[in-house]
This record gives C-alpha cells, sequence and structure tokens, in this order.
C-alpha cells in the first residue's frame, strides 16, 4: 500500500491534479455546547476555494473506540482515497498544538459521549506503546513564518482521552499517513486561540504538507529517538523544533 500511495502522490505532482484530504473533528463533549475542532474545520472548508486541494471534512463522535470506525467510514465514502488525514481535537488554551506521537493507554477524567470511562487500560493489550504519526509534521511547521510559528505548541502528549485513541488507533490500522492537531477551546481568550487565527496555521500546515514526501515518514515517539535527531546535522529551524520536544520529555 505504501508503494503505491507514493506513485498516487507522484501522479498528484506530475499530472498537476488536485489532492484529497480529510480533515475530522469531533462533537461536544462534558456537556458544553461546541467543540471548537468544528469551528476550525468548517473556517477552513471556506479557505480552500481552488481545486489545487480538495479538502473533505468529516465528523466523529466523542466516543473511545467508535470515533476511529467512523473515520475509517468517512475514508471509505470517498471516491479517491485521500493523500492524508489530519484529525482535529480541542484542548487547553495554547492555540494550534501539533502532536507527534499517541499512546497506548486510556484513560479519562469524565465519561466520553457514550458514558464509557476509562481507568488506565491498554488500546491494545501488549503491543507498542507510543507511536509516531506518520506525516512529517516538523517539515511543515518549519515552513511557517515566525509569527505564524509563535502561535504553534510542539506536544508529545495527545492525552489518553478520545483525541489519543483516535490517533493511536489510525496510525496502528490506518494505510493513509495521519497526524493530529489540537486546537483551544472555545473558552480561551487568547489571542491565538482566535478559530480563524487557528485555521489560517492549520491550513499552511496542510499546504506544507502538500508539497512534501509524505509517503514514509514517522516522527521520534520517544527520548531517546528525539535526542538521536538532535546530532543530526539540522537546519536552525529543525534543531528549534526538535529543542522544543525535547524539552516536552
Amino acid at each position: 500500500m505504501k508503494l503505491c500511495l507514493s506513485l498516487l502522490l507522484l501522479v498528484y505532482s506530475q499530472l498537476g491534479l488536485s489532492m484529497n484530504v480529510l480533515v475530522t473533528y469531533f462533537d461536544p463533549f462534558e456537556g458544553r455546547q461546541k467543540n471548537n475542532s468544528e469551528y476550525v474545520a468548517k473556517a477552513l472548508l471556506k479557505m480552500f476555494p481552488s481545486n489545487d486541494i480538495r479538502l473533505h471534512a468529516c465528523k466523529l463522535q466523542t466516543v473511545f473506540d467508535k470515533a476511529f470506525l467512523e473515520l475509517q467510514d468517512c475514508i471509505a465514502a470517498m471516491k479517491e482515497p485521500p493523500a492524508f488525514v489530519i484529525s482535529l481535537g480541542e484542548t487547553g488554551c495554547s492555540g494550534v498544538k501539533i502532536e507527534t506521537r499517541a499512546s497506548n493507554y486510556d484513560r479519562s477524567l469524565s465519561p466520553d459521549n457514550d458514558g464509557i470511562s476509562k481507568n488506565g487500560e491498554e488500546i491494545y493489550p501488549g503491543e507498542i506503546k507510543n507511536l509516531g504519526v506518520r506525516l512529517p509534521m516538523d517539515k511543515a511547521y518549519c515552513k511557517l513564518s515566525d509569527e505564524e510559528q509563535k502561535g504553534v505548541f510542539i506536544s508529545n502528549n495527545a492525552g489518553s482521552f478520545v483525541c489519543n485513541n483516535t490517533l493511536y488507533h489510525s496510525l496502528r490500522n490506518l494505510e493513509v499517513p495521519s497526524a493530529f492537531v489540537h486546537v483551544s477551546k472555545g473558552t480561551c481568550r487568547n489571542s491565538i486561540s482566535r478559530v480563524d487565527s487557528m485555521a489560517k496555521i492549520v491550513r499552511e500546515l496542510i499546504i506544507n504538507l502538500s508539497k512534501s514526501d509524505i509517503s514514509n515518514v514517522s516522527l521520534p515517539s520517544n527520548r531517546s529517538a528525539v535526542q538521536k535527531k538532535l546530532r543530526h546535522d539540522l537546519t536552525p529551524c529543525m534543531r528549534k523544533f526538535y529543542g522544543i520536544l525535547a524539552n516536552e520529555y
């Protein structure tokens, strides 16, 4: 499948065909009236008027395991498979939060939308603890302007709720490369948490990814791998990216 994906991306590039990209978002949870990931996703749909990138949106229920099944259904319903998937969720007030890995771990502080609580259990018992995101989010970040980078937080922790659960399922089971981006909650008041500001940054990340080699990439998923990356000859921005990430461990 990786070979097929590589050939597909090559055809997109050489023939100038439009690229399908799937963006997913979640419904409101914990009794709130809205989930900011939906507002950012819908703002993004208005930001791709050209035919270079065809953006498709998919709404997921905030339910353990079920959200990933719905993601699979959205992919299956597309006439042509997406080149990659960007999943959106909401948390905190950090603006755009690029996740670099998912953990094989479910734990909830409150029930999901089906009333399910998780108390610290593996998603896939006995399997690998962490999986690195399979998209070059480091390169996409480094193509942002300095001002745009100020609104981006680099993270090694996607939490332990449905967002992380969905990302781990995706990295383990999807043939299509995928990544996860958290956006701020709707209750945040700082400027980097405005829907339009966050949507513009995510738009640039998607555009940057569309111009990158995404056929066989996996970001580091543990501290030693990040430190090993820092020993390489990196550009100043890539060193910044992995320096920030190293401090997260």
